[in-house]
């Protein structure tokens, strides 16, 4: 899998082996009214998108401070905010969420729109953290008491005389496998286009949360990638068995084909089996 080297853009080929990182507040210049950042900001800024990208959390908290005292830009609340949540700092986390909260609306930089959509998502991650420092204890449920009556009921035996050969298009698994490829292949698509649409605002902006989201979203497209692939190769040779076996059957004789689609947590399989 290909990592995202550099902070200032994402290689195309990299969309399809970048994993998830969550939303963040611009890395890009600051710019009050009438007063330009200084230089020593500028530095620091640079230094810390480079320890962000790299995932050096500890060291890119450092040099958002420093760029902060040099020019005090209150989004870098945020990116500090980001990089104490992903340390698995709550509690400072929580701290400078609270307070690029309090800055939102003084940030001239944000257009309308964009102050209430990140207005949102910050009082999401704030009540996520207030919930991870206060967890709420629930009550233990009994487990259902046990019918001493009941009894588990089997189906008889059933015998069947095997059908007649049929045509690759009246089995199931041969729609299913094509079904879910097709689902795979608008899945890579969907997820290509989202990643490379928030890599481009990324390079265009320099906000933490489009970095984390064509992340994400690469990550995702590997995924449905790979499932898109195998689901199309395992239909195929399923296909291809099913008809060499249908020309070659046997009076008195089956063969049973089938096609499972699976996802777990990380991908997506087929499971392909056949009985002679």
């Amino acid at each position: 899998m290909t990592s995202c080297s550099r902070a200032g853009g994402l290689p195309l080929l990299a969309f399809l082996a970048i994993l998830l990182l969550p939303f963040g507040v611009s890395f890009g210049t600051a710019q009050a009214k009438g007063k330009k950042p200084p230089a020593a900001y500028d530095s620091h800024l640079k230094a810390a998108r480079k320890h962000y990208s790299e995932k050096e959390y500890d060291k890119a908290i450092e040099r958002f401070e420093k760029a902060y005292k040099a020019y005090p830009d209150p989004k870098l609340y945020f990116n500090i905010a980001q990089s104490h949540r992903l340390l698995g700092h709550d509690r400072e986390a929580l701290e400078n969420y609270r307070k690029f909260l309090a800055a939102i609306p003084s940030i001239s930089e944000f257009d309308e729109e964009k102050k209430q959509n990140m207005t949102a998502e910050v009082r999401k991650k704030i009540r996520a953290l207030e919930e991870n420092l206060q967890p709420a204890v629930e009550p233990a449920v009994p487990a259902p008491a046990e019918d001493p009556l009941a009894a588990p009921v089997t189906d008889p035996a059933v015998t069947s005389t095997p059908p007649a050969p049929a045509s690759l298009s009246s089995r199931w698994w041969f729609w299913t496998g094509t079904g879910v490829t097709a689902a795979l292949v608008l899945g890579t698509v969907w997820a290509g286009l989202k990643a490379k649409s928030y890599n481009d605002d990324w390079e265009a902006d320099r906000i933490v949360r489009d970095h984390d989201n064509a992340v994400k979203y690469q990550n995702i497209t590997d995924l449905f990638l790979i499932g898109a692939v195998t689901a199309g190769v395992g239909v195929a040779v399923t296909s291809y068995l099913f008809r060499r076996k249908a020309s070659t059957r046997i009076e008195g004789t089956t063969s049973n084909v089938s096609l499972l689609p699976g996802c777990g947590l990380q991908s997506c399989m087929l499971t392909l089996s056949w009985e002679f």
